[in-house]
């Protein structure tokens, strides 16, 4: 009996070590495989969200422009929306001063820039450089008894976003203005530098 019993046992062993083996082999695979479903479900879809870009940063008049006008400030805001990850478009209002070198012309001149741009971003380590591209109205007063003026002009300018968290980076950029004058004055040309912050919503 205890001959017959003990072959039994052996048997029924034999019989199951095949199936634990298959048993542990799946449970590896399964483990091994974790680390792929996760990064396969980490990616999100894209979700087109709103910016909104605040700034401060100052002016260089060049050309013509720098014989009558020195430097000045400027502050602003854009608002964004992302099209893809890589292209965004919007629309920007900012106020850009220059001090008057003449006592015939005002104190500053004052230039209200109201445009559209259309704005490329990449990625380079936890940088996101961008590239940037405008046309608007460029709303100006060059002395005190004249009334503003209206022009059309362009902007062009880079940068980059540094990303403090998911909805907050820090910009910085700067940029190029052309300013199309009508009549018989000259263009205006200037650049400019500035430092900001991004907001994303939401």
């Amino acid at each position: 009996m205890s001959g017959r019993s003990g072959a039994g046992s052996r048997a029924g062993s034999e019989r199951t070590a095949p199936s634990a083996r298959l048993a542990i082999v799946a449970l590896g695979l399964l483990i091994a495989s974790q680390p792929a479903f996760a990064q396969e479900g980490a990616g999100e879809p894209f979700q087109r969200v709103l910016y909104v870009n605040l700034f401060l940063g100052a002016n260089w008049p060049v050309g013509n422009m720098n014989v009558v006008l020195d430097p000045g400030t400027l502050a602003g805001g854009r608002g964004e929306f992302a099209l893809s990850p890589q292209v965004r478009v919007g629309a920007q209002l900012s106020f850009h001063s220059f001090d008057a070198e003449f006592a015939s012309t005002a104190d500053n001149e004052g230039v209200i820039v109201m445009g559209v741009f259309a704005k490329g971003v990449g990625e380079w380590g936890p940088y996101q450089p961008f590239a940037l591209w405008g046309l608007g109205a460029y709303v100006s007063k060059e002395n005190e008894t004249t009334g503003r003026r209206w022009d059309g002009g362009m902007q062009l300018g880079a940068g980059l976003e540094y990303p403090i968290s998911e909805h907050f980076s820090a910009t910085t950029g700067f940029g190029f203005h052309y300013v199309l004058r009508s009549g018989e004055q000259d263009d205006h040309f200037w650049i400019e530098g500035y430092l900001g912050f991004l907001f994303r919503q939401p």
